[in-house]
């Protein structure tokens, strides 16, 4: 993501150390990147994640893996947001500009 040119410095006093930092425009940082068949492909393979954690053969450690990482999916697909899109500037939704015409 990027700082869309407000980068900030802050000087705390009592410690005498720097922090940069940067504006982020949240109601942008939330906008949907992902098209329906995006977000329900994203909950089939979290449905299959889950019935994956609960199987025997899945050795302890990567099960707990595979729960995260359907719990991550499942939260993207209700949002319609993925961070990873933002950070590639990828979309699979359709373009405002394109949907008004």
């Amino acid at each position: 993501m990027s700082c869309n040119g407000k980068v900030y410095v802050i000087l705390d006093s009592s410690s005498m150390q720097f922090s940069v930092g940067c504006m982020v425009d949240f109601d942008k940082l939330c906008e949907p990147n992902q098209a329906m068949w995006d977000r329900v492909l994203r909950l089939v393979v979290a449905a299959i994640l889950i019935v994956a954690f609960m199987q025997w053969w899945i050795a302890y450690p990567w099960n707990y893996a595979l729960l995260a990482l359907a719990v991550i999916a499942i939260f993207t697909a209700v949002c319609g947001h993925c961070f990873i899109y933002d950070l590639f500037g990828f979309s699979t939704a359709k373009k405002k500009a394109a949907a008004a015409k």
